[in-house]
């Protein structure tokens, strides 16, 4: 029986040379071999005698060095991977020669290679931005304002929008069309079932009666482009009188109709309309089935009003979040809408919001939105009942509180210019979580949420 009990009691003594549990006790043995590589044996304890910061083996992209008195080993993150000699180094580069895809752009001070994050930084003028790629000459497409109607549709050789397009519409999604910087004076038209990117980085289609026409169930993904009609023509037509599904994603571009308003809308029916990063001064009209996502807009009025005016079929569905309306707004009939972390400013009781009771046939949304007048004493914003639905919302000036929302200063940087929150803003992790209507960026881009729950508005609060 005491033979036993000394056994078992033997058995409670720890291993001073085992690191099964991730640790050495004995200082005689301070290095945890975990995987064996310097000893043989996993999880051993090992006994340290080396020459300090010489660099002795990998772990993965963990490089294992001699700590500075010679007694132990230190476990060194390496962000470019471990090699024979240690952590790599990257090699300095000088020019972009020596670099290549997905990393294509030299970043002398920084001794290494990085993507693209301008269209100006590739030889093609054209940098994919979400994996910092820069495309190859031959996979894209070239116009110029000045170009020929013959021309190749190379860089060196660009051909007019129209010849473009017939040149990118036969490539698909394989070719990009490029619009290089310059002043155009004809429309972009894309129709048919064709696929099509298209890069507009710096051009502007500024002449009376053109735009940017969609139709006859595109797709169509476009960036950068500018579109000022002078006269009276609209500045973006999608999916007009078609029964085919049109869809156009826009990125980075604005529209500008503030030469004549009421007939510099924005028009689309039986299209659906994906925005992000997108300036639009004037009136947007949507009707007969139109899908709308926008995403970081920013509307603002031009001589009359700016608005969102969406009338038509039930069918409507309009989402927007991360946008900044500065005197826009949106009305509509006979929809569904969907508003959340936007910031509404208004200057003038003309440029009210409001719903519309007239239908039941509509319900609107607007969720953790904030509604502020500047200079106006009382907010011009016209809460009704109905078909409306307003939660957590920060509203102020308010003379009558709704229910669910509050009524408070959001304490803006600037309230005149600035909307960014101060630290001190009652919109700070104040959003309340709602299915659909989430977000995991502002209209800054920003990452969402930056404390312990998302802040109400277009712009998340950051360090």
């Amino acid at each position: 029986m005491v033979l036993v009990v000394t056994s078992m009691l033997g058995c409670t003594v720890p291993n001073p040379r085992s690191c099964a549990d991730g640790r050495c006790t004995d200082p005689s043995f301070p290095f945890c071999d975990v995987d064996g590589a310097l000893s043989g044996t996993p999880q051993t304890c090992l006994d340290v005698a080396c020459t300090p910061d010489e660099h002795v083996s990998c772990r993965g992209d963990v490089a294992i060095r001699c700590n500075p008195t010679g007694n132990d080993y230190d476990l060194i993150d390496c962000t470019d991977g471990c090699s024979d000699q240690g952590c790599v180094i990257p090699v300095a580069c000088t020019t972009n020669d020596q670099c290549v895809n997905p990393v294509p752009i030299c970043e002398p001070t920084m001794m290494s290679c990085r993507g693209c994050r301008t269209d100006d930084e590739c030889t093609s003028k054209v940098c994919d931005l979400d994996s910092g790629a820069c495309l190859a000459e031959a996979a894209v497409i070239y116009a110029s304002a000045t170009g020929s109607g013959t021309a190749d549709c190379t860089q060196l050789a660009p051909c007019t929008i129209a010849r473009a397009v017939s040149f990118a519409a036969v490539g698909g999604l394989s070719k990009t069309l490029r619009l290089l910087p310059g002043i155009y004076g004809e429309s972009l038209t894309v129709t048919g079932t064709v696929a099509m990117k298209i890069v507009a980085t710096g051009a502007s289609i500024v002449a009376n009666n053109s735009k940017l026409v969609v139709n006859g169930g595109a797709t169509v993904e476009i960036r950068g482009l500018t579109v000022d009609p002078s006269g009276n023509a609209r500045a973006l037509e999608c999916g007009l009188a078609n029964s085919v599904r049109t869809t156009l994603t826009m990125r980075d571009m604005k529209l500008d109709g503030r030469s004549n308003l009421s007939q510099q809308s924005v028009f689309s029916t039986q299209c659906t309309i994906r925005v992000e990063r997108f300036e639009n001064i004037g009136k947007f009209s949507a009707s007969d089935g139109t899908i709308l996502e926008m995403d970081r807009l920013l509307q603002r009025t031009g001589f009359v009003q700016g608005q969102l005016s969406m009338t038509g079929a039930p069918a409507i569905s309009i989402r927007i979040t991360n946008s900044l309306f500065l005197d826009g707004y949106l009305s509509q009939s006979s929809s569904e809408a969907k508003l959340a972390f936007n910031t509404f400013i208004f200057t003038s009781s003309n440029n009210a919001a409001g719903c519309d009771t007239s239908t039941t046939a509509m319900m609107t949304t607007y969720e953790n939105n904030i509604f502020f007048a500047f200079p106006s004493t009382q907010l011009p914003f016209a809460v009704v009942p109905g078909s409306c639905r307003f939660a957590n919302n920060l509203m102020f000036p308010q003379a009558t509180p709704v229910p669910g929302n509050m009524v408070a200063d959001p304490q803006f940087v600037d309230p005149a210019m600035d909307y960014h929150l101060k630290t001190t803003s009652p919109a700070l992790n104040t959003a309340v979580p709602s299915t659909g209507l989430s977000t995991s960026h502002d209209y800054d881009g920003a990452a969402r949420p930056q404390g312990v729950a998302h802040d109400i508005g277009a712009f998340e609060r950051t360090p």
